[in-house]
């Protein structure tokens, strides 16, 4: 059908032009008007019948070119829009720099986390709005993914503290993006930060308990194994080779301290003098200045 329109049309536009002129000579003005108004109302519904799908054909009329232009005109646009829903959807902060890190657009996330306004941070730097500096993140403190993208020419990740309006400290791991254009050059980054906070404060005092722990099992002292000692003495011998006193050897190898006092027996064989016979052999030990 859609062939037959365009030849169809012409050829009923001929045969009225035909007709008038092998006509018109032979009627009056009335007679004349009359037929051209009829044949234009003809003409029109012939054209509109011929323009019209039929029922049940799922076909479209072709585009004309100003359907084809709003099309183009408006295609972008919803797509743009598709494209900011999705960004300012995500909870992650989000930022559109440029090639000399100007922040040329951010998703609500990130301006909840920085604490400022959208026409606030727009045009200015990253690292002045994140990290409150007068120029660029450098290396070996803050690693600038953007530095390393450029290098690269591929993503790049870091991980960055990061300081809201109020100056409250954020840890952050840092994505960086590359946008090309249509020669493959760069343009455009795209700076992704997540909000790290909670974990590293959670990594730091699991680290504080290692070390915590490290240390007491240092300070913990044990006795194990054989230790030769002398028959006579009672000295034991080291891993060095050096004899000591059992108290000194025992207060060095565990947390055990000493206090002195003598037993009867010793007591008896010391001060002979001060006992009598009513000094039990197995009795309790008398102090130093014990009677």
């Amino acid at each position: 059908m859609e062939r037959l329109k365009r030849p169809l049309l012409l050829a009923l536009g001929a045969g009225l032009l035909l007709l008038l002129t092998l006509y018109l000579p032979r009627f009056s003005l009335v007679e004349t008007v009359v037929p051209l108004i009829a044949g234009g109302v003809l003409f029109a519904i012939i054209r509109a019948f011929i323009g019209r799908t039929a029922p049940g054909d799922t076909r479209t009329a072709p585009e004309t070119e100003v359907m084809k232009r709003h099309r183009a005109e408006t295609a972008p646009s919803e797509t743009n829009q598709i494209l900011e829903d999705i960004a300012q959807g995500i909870t992650e902060s989000i930022l559109l720099l440029s090639r000399d890190f100007k922040i040329l657009w951010a998703n609500h996330h990130a301006l909840e986390e920085t604490g400022h306004h959208l026409e606030e941070i727009v045009g200015n730097y990253c690292y002045k709005i994140t990290h409150h500096l007068e120029e660029p993140c450098q290396a070996p403190h803050d690693i600038c993914p953007l530095h390393e993208l450029l290098a690269t020419g591929q993503s790049s990740r870091a991980e960055h503290v990061h300081y809201d309006k109020d100056n409250n400290r954020i840890v952050v791991a840092v994505t960086a993006y590359p946008i090309r254009d249509a020669s493959g050059e760069i343009t455009k980054f795209v700076h992704v930060s997540k909000d790290i906070s909670e974990r590293k404060r959670a990594e730091e005092e699991r680290e504080r308990l290692v070390v915590e722990l490290r240390q007491a099992l240092r300070e913990v002292k044990t006795l194990s194994g054989l230790l030769p000692i002398c028959a006579s003495c009672k000295k034991i011998r080291d891993d060095q080779g050096y004899w000591n006193q059992i108290e000194s050897y025992i207060k060095d190898h565990s947390e055990a301290e000493f206090s002195h006092g003598i037993c009867p027996d010793c007591f008896r064989q010391l001060y002979p003098e001060y006992c009598d016979d009513e000094l039990p052999g197995g009795g309790p030990n008398p102090g130093p200045g014990d009677e």
